[in-house]
């Protein structure tokens, strides 16, 4: 906070402060910033030179909201209670080697386990030898977790690690950022699979019309890379607006989610790298479909398999 020179470029580029919500310069020099309205977009950090705001506002976020670590988290080691049984019986991975290990991630485990599935397919497709982490257990990355020291969270985090030296691969850029930063061997799915590219490209491929919504973390690192993998399979891009689909924040979520639906207005399909992202999408009412970008690639591949498990349906598949 203290390195903080007031030039307000972290305003200029907040989502939630657009509309009346978080205010990561008062924040960072002593206010209130309004902190329980940020949704974590990051945006603020990768515009800011000499500090690290968007670290600022989710620990001020954990404080004034007083938040707790599920006790979910200490039954299962996740923080997302797990309700898409059915999928986990009907749709199980289809593991083969392992050269590098999944971290599914809490959203994957409490709403998507079908992505896991959707993943196998993939890895096998593409000749990389995949099979779930040992230990699966939550990234520490959701605010709550923010009670802890870094200490406290990099030594749970280091528990998790594979001892054998192999990657991790995540389906959340969130999780893969998290494990990163505690020097783990991490990246986002998207990061793996555009090095085989050319094998993606081989796919029998999609007809679709598709926007991209790729998530902020991967909208700030990674995008050209998340775009290259939607195009190897096919698909036309809309060419619509990119932005935040506004997490679960009161006041704020539904203006954001009314933005990004007038943005893909007319996709067949919005594609996103984010589990997160994903939840809020596919609770649309009368939204535009949504699909993982793992699912587009199994898609691509001609196994439409994951799709009975989404509330909004693809007309066309």
């Amino acid at each position: 906070m203290s390195a903080c020179v007031e030039c307000g470029a972290c305003l200029d580029v907040c989502p939630s402060h657009r509309y009346g919500g978080a205010n990561p310069m008062e924040a960072m020099i002593g206010g209130n910033g309004n902190v329980t309205s940020c949704i974590g977009c990051l945006n603020c950090s990768h515009v800011c030179n000499v500090t690290d705001p968007a670290r600022v506002m989710m620990y001020l976020n954990c404080i004034e909201s007083g938040a707790k670590i599920p006790d979910l988290f200490h039954d299962i080691g996740f923080s997302i209670k797990q309700t898409e049984q059915l999928s986990r019986t009907e749709l199980p991975p289809k593991w083969k080697g392992n050269d590098v290990y999944l971290m599914p991630g809490c959203f994957v485990e409490g709403k998507f386990p079908f992505l896991k599935y959707a993943t196998s397919v993939v890895m096998n497709a593409v000749d990389i030898g995949c099979c779930e982490i040992p230990n699966s257990k939550c990234c520490m990355f959701p605010v709550p977790f923010r009670i802890m020291t870094d200490e406290e969270r990099d030594d749970y985090k280091e528990k998790m690690n594979p001892d054998d030296g192999k990657g991790i691969v995540t389906l959340c850029p969130g999780c893969a950022a998290e494990l990163e930063e505690t020097g783990m061997d991490a990246e986002h799915i998207v990061q793996l699979l555009y090095k085989h590219l050319d094998s993606v490209s081989k796919f029998k491929g999609v007809k679709l019309k598709v926007a991209l919504q790729p998530g902020c973390h991967i909208m700030i690192h990674y995008p050209k890379e998340f775009e290259a993998l939607v195009r190897a399979t096919g698909a036309t891009l809309v060419g619509n607006r990119i932005g935040c689909c506004g997490k679960s924040v009161k006041d704020i979520s539904e203006k954001l989610m009314k933005e990004r639906q007038e943005d893909i207005k007319g996709a067949d399909a919005v594609i996103t790298g984010c589990p997160s992202c994903m939840f809020r999408y596919d609770n649309v009412k009368d939204g535009v479909p949504v699909l993982h970008i793992i699912e587009l690639l199994a898609l691509a591949m001609g196994d439409s398999s994951t799709q009975k498990y989404h509330k909004l349906k693809l007309k066309d598949i």
